[in-house]
């Protein structure tokens, strides 16, 4: 009789750690569920609200960053971006080298086609947008010499309220979906610090257009 009741608690006991584990995972698949939809409402709510600024904001900067005039004076640059971001992407950097470069790449015009604002406070603005730029080609001493295809980009921007306007602190190219999770492992200290959280999370399952990626 011990030997059957022993026998039975012995199957017994694999079937409850099956029961307890597909549970777990259970509740796990529906908690990450519940979460991503509160995460697209807030996102959908956001971008709503605030859909028109941060347009204008993401606007002006794709077309003013690399525009002849940034060129020519990068101090205008300042008036765009801030911290790190400027100073290690900014023209300034490169001095009067920038007139030895064999041509330069100047935004002729961007169009932000699509928007999701995921993050709003008074001093910071994250958002994930798809921005169309045309670039042309001119030589340093400003002459213009070709044009090149228009060229659809998809970034996450991360903007600071610095002397009452948005500015750039940093961004992150999520263009080439493949490419995301090693751009992000090679991105420096400053960056990811400057973004305050690791976007190798949810932010990766939606592209610039809300789409999932698999």
């Amino acid at each position: 009789m011990k030997r059957r009741r022993w026998l039975r608690l012995t199957l017994l006991i694999p079937l409850l750690v099956a029961l307890v584990c597909i549970s777990y995972i259970t509740f796990g698949i529906i908690a990450s569920k519940m979460q991503a939809k509160a995460t697209a409402d807030v996102t959908a709510t956001l971008t709503t609200t605030h859909d028109a600024e941060i347009h204008e904001v993401i606007q002006r900067y794709e077309t003013d960053w690399l525009s002849l005039a940034a060129h020519e004076n990068p101090s205008i640059q300042s008036k765009l971006a801030t911290g790190g971001f400027l100073w290690y992407w900014g023209n300034a950097r490169s001095g009067t080298k920038i007139y030895d470069e064999p041509f330069w790449l100047i935004t002729k015009s961007a169009d932000v086609t699509s928007l999701h604002v995921l993050e709003y406070s008074p001093e910071r603005v994250k958002a994930l947008a798809s921005v169309i730029r045309q670039v042309d080609e001119y030589t340093p001493k400003g002459t213009f010499t070709r044009s090149y295809q228009p060229r659809e980009v998809c970034r996450l921007y991360l903007f600071v309220r610095e002397d009452s306007v948005w500015k750039v602190a940093d961004l992150f190219d999520m263009t080439r979906q493949s490419d995301i999770a090693r751009d992000w492992e090679n991105f420096v200290a400053w960056e990811k610090d400057t973004f305050g959280q690791q976007i190798m999370g949810d932010l990766p399952l939606t592209d610039c257009s809300g789409y999932s990626i698999p």
